[in-house]
């Protein structure tokens, strides 16, 4: 059963969820003598190289991995072998992990202020609330590499205390 299956740890990624398999070159610099990569107890053959930096779509969640709706072949492929989570329910997710990204103007800052200089980003994307403060204006216009990521919330590598900016503030 699914929740079976999601205990086993495969529930990083969803039924109909779109997926951008690693690239050309993660393949070609991680492939050995026979041409696998080895993911855990599973591999990424030449034949599943022929999707490198393609986007697909989960079709299927098993007990050992994934099946995509592209793959005709119906291998198994596991989280190691996705670079990142593109769409999920028609939202979609442009960043990623080591991405260089930069923060809005303070003009963005100055128009969505509330009284007490906080910028608070609430919808349905979000399992929580999102603040910008005061204190979080001084970075406006500044460049940050991503080094952690929450469905659309982004922990930058450059900041001491790890606070979760969005996709709204970039």
């Amino acid at each position: 059963t699914i929740a079976m299956i999601e205990k086993q740890g495969y529930t990083e990624y969803k039924l109909g969820d779109k997926i951008k398999i690693k690239s050309f070159d993660w393949y070609n610099e991680n492939k050995d003598e026979d041409g696998f990569v080895h993911c855990g107890d599973r591999v990424f053959d030449n034949y599943m190289s022929v999707f490198c930096g393609s986007v697909v779509t989960i079709r299927g969640v098993g007990l050992y991995g994934y099946d995509i709706q592209e793959d005709m072949h119906c291998r198994t492929w596991t989280e190691d072998m996705f670079e990142r989570l593109v769409e999920r329910n028609g939202k979609t997710y442009p960043y990623k992990i080591g991405d260089r990204v930069k923060l809005k103007d303070l003009k963005w800052y100055n128009e969505n202020k509330n009284d007490d200089g906080t910028v608070i980003i609430s919808n349905n994307d979000y399992e929580f609330d999102v603040y910008f403060t005061k204190e979080d204006s001084q970075f406006c216009g500044e460049v940050f590499t991503i080094s952690d990521t929450y469905g659309k919330c982004y922990i930058f590598k450059e900041m001491e205390y790890g606070f979760p900016y969005c996709d709204e503030m970039i």
